[in-house]
């Protein structure tokens, strides 16, 4: 049976997942918010609970299963499409998400949302 020696290039592939696993441990030991993370700070419940209404809330978990134009979110919540692009602005402002403009093929272009972080912490004080 031959030998092989194991150098450092073998580990090359771990690099990207550990050197994510150390930016997160760094980052929470220096009580920051995860690097996919957003933090939400209200002055009370009611200020969050009103500028995130269940509506956008619902917007939001529909972009975090998959990136949707406004279109495609207007159908799937069966909402008025001028109403789910104000929401998806709001939702653009607070952090949650972003809006990217694409070709749509034949139609020219559309705005396709899709979350940008994994993990949201909401700050409040009673």
């Amino acid at each position: 049976m031959k030998k092989k020696a194991i150098t450092a290039k073998d580990f090359k592939v771990m690099d990207g997942r550990f050197g994510k696993g150390v930016a997160v441990a760094r980052a929470l030991d220096a009580g920051e918010p995860m690097p996919d993370a957003v933090r939400i700070t209200a002055s009370s419940p009611e200020q969050f609970f009103t500028t995130m209404t269940p509506k956008r809330m619902e917007l939001f978990r529909l972009t975090r299963k998959c990136a949707q134009s406004i279109a495609e979110l207007a159908v799937a919540s069966r909402r008025d499409r001028s109403a789910v692009a104000r929401d998806v602005s709001q939702l653009e402002g607070l952090g949650l998400v972003r809006v990217v403009d694409q070709p749509n093929p034949g139609h020219g272009r559309k705005k396709v949302v899709e979350p940008v972080a994994r993990h949201i912490e909401v700050v409040t004080e009673f």
